[in-house]
């Protein structure tokens, strides 16, 4: 089953549109109804391989772990959970932009914005490994560029 909009996830987020759905689960864009700021919501799929069932778990311990790491280089995790089917949720900010792979499809990188991208992106790593957290998907699709204004911000997700 799927979510819809207007759903609500532990009495805490409410869903408005999917943005994403791939084979790691869907995107939503959602608000925090704590404190009215928009939110993604990604949602893990049921069909996924997982022969042990570690991987619900794994996952929100994860995303808790995550959310102590305050870094402007780093996707502030604001909740994990379970939902109303039992599926493992992450909610976090929502960022405005595109990822790495979606910048590098679209053309060259100059060697100057290459360098930028890199700086900022092992600034982020350096705070998870800081508190112990080892990020095992560093892709381009897992480097975010953020728009703040005239500037971008790199945030690993």
């Amino acid at each position: 089953m799927s979510y819809k909009s207007g759903t609500i996830i532990d009495d805490a987020f409410r869903l408005e549109r999917l943005v994403a759905r791939g084979g790691m689960g869907e995107i939503w864009r959602g608000e925090d109804l704590r404190s009215g700021q928009p939110v993604a919501i990604k949602r893990v799929p049921e069909q996924i391989e997982d022969p042990q069932n570690q991987l619900p778990e794994r996952l929100v311990r994860e995303a808790r772990a995550a959310a102590d790491i305050e870094h402007p280089n780093v996707v502030r995790t604001i909740g994990a959970g379970f939902d109303d089917e039992d599926r493992p949720y992450l909610a976090l900010e929502w960022l405005e932009g595109e990822n790495l792979e979606q910048l590098r499809r679209r053309g060259v990188l100059k060697v100057p914005q290459i360098l930028e991208v890199l700086r900022q992106a092992l600034r982020g790593l350096g705070a998870c490994h800081e508190r112990g957290i080892v990020h095992r998907d560093i892709k381009p699709g897992n480097i975010f560029l953020a728009k703040r204004g005239d500037d971008v911000e790199v945030k690993l997700i």
